[in-house]
Formats: structure tokens, C-alpha cells, sequence
């Protein structure tokens, strides 16, 4: 299911990793759940096609460029400098 929404919305081909947090909220009145997961590019290209108009971008960012970054969930920002830190070598 998230390998075809991963294609579906981003145009790429990926292998899921490792599933790294789920996190469930409220987002404009709506309940929303966001999953996070190391991902390995395994073929396609970047193309967004988002019907609900919520993916802004599509892109590897630093640490830095992620610091300065806006964020649906803000308070999530800490756990993915971490994640950057302490897994950036993972795509192996």
C-alpha cells in the first residue's frame, strides 16, 4: 500500500527500508496519519501528482535547509534532524 502511494504521488519507485514512526493528528480538521520510513529509490522520476494540493515539494534536504524548512508538523522537526543524523547512511 505505501510503495504504491510513495509512486503514486512522488513518480518514484521505492523499497521500504524500515518504518521509522507513525504519527497520528488533526490537520485542518482533519485526522490525518503521517508514516515515516527509510526508503531506497529503486527506479522512476520525480514528478508530483497530488490531487489534494499537499505535497509542496519534492526533495533531499540538509540538516541546515531542514531547520529552515515549513513543516506540516512542526514539532516533528527535532525527530528528523535525529533520524538525518544518526541514519544518513542507511541508503546502503
Amino acid at each position: 500500500m505505501f510503495i504504491r502511494e510513495i509512486k503514486e504521488e512522488t513518480g518514484y519507485v521505492t523499497e521500504i527500508m524500515k518504518e521509522i514512526k507513525l504519527k497520528v493528528g488533526m490537520l485542518e480538521g482533519f485526522r490525518v496519519e503521517v508514516h515515516y520510513f527509510f526508503v531506497k529509490v529503486i527506479g522512476g522520476e520525480r514528478e508530483i501528482q497530488d490531487p489534494d494540493q499537499l505535497i509542496y515539494d519534492i526533495d533531499w534536504k540538509t540538516i541546515d535547509e531542514l531547520n529552515e524548512l515549513h513543516l506540516s508538523f512542526p514539532e516533528d522537526r527535532e525527530f528528523l534532524i535525529d533520524c538525518i543524523k544518526n541514519n544518513y547512511s542507511h541508503n546502503s
